[in-house]
């Protein structure tokens, strides 16, 4: 009779245990994702002067997820008629909709190489860090960890 009790209990002891461990895995999983969808990309000029000129980059992104994610930060090149390279980097302070858009406007200005006119073309690459949800990723957030980023590019005219 004792062994069967201790049995019970050492079975009991182990749903308990293979239970609570199940919930404290809930709660550290990060969620599965789905890729950002980059929907669009285009620069607009803002303002101009003989040397100098300033852009704008207009990200239009997607969450195909059920979860909101924070962007943090971005990066992007501009290069203008081949010519006039801008590196760019800067903290963002936006939020991606959970299953909803977003359009991000990232700002610059760069010394002009050429004469901008109606045939100047651009090339613009970049990428975006963003947040994703859970608890260890905060974690690995607060101890400097590299954030996960998608990239973007878009080419055309002014």
């Amino acid at each position: 009779m004792m062994k069967k009790w201790m049995t019970l209990m050492a079975v009991a002891g182990v749903c308990l245990l293979w239970g609570s461990g199940c919930q404290v895995y809930k709660k550290f999983r990060t969620p599965d994702l789905f890729p950002i969808v980059v929907a669009s990309v285009a620069v607009q000029l803002t303002e101009k002067t003989a040397e100098a000129a300033k852009f704008e980059v207009v990200v239009t992104l997607e969450n195909p997820n059920a979860v909101a994610l924070p962007l943090i930060s971005s990066e992007f090149t501009l290069r203008v008629n081949g010519h006039s390279l801008m590196s760019f980097e800067d903290q963002l302070h936006i939020t991606l909709p959970a299953n909803g858009t977003q359009v991000v406007h990232l700002q610059g200005v760069m010394v002009l190489a050429s004469e901008l006119n109606a045939q100047s073309n651009y090339v613009v690459n970049g990428t975006i860090a963003y947040e994703p949800p859970g608890e260890i990723r905060k974690i690995m957030t607060e101890s400097k960890v590299r954030l996960p980023s998608f990239g973007f590019h878009g080419e055309g005219n002014f």
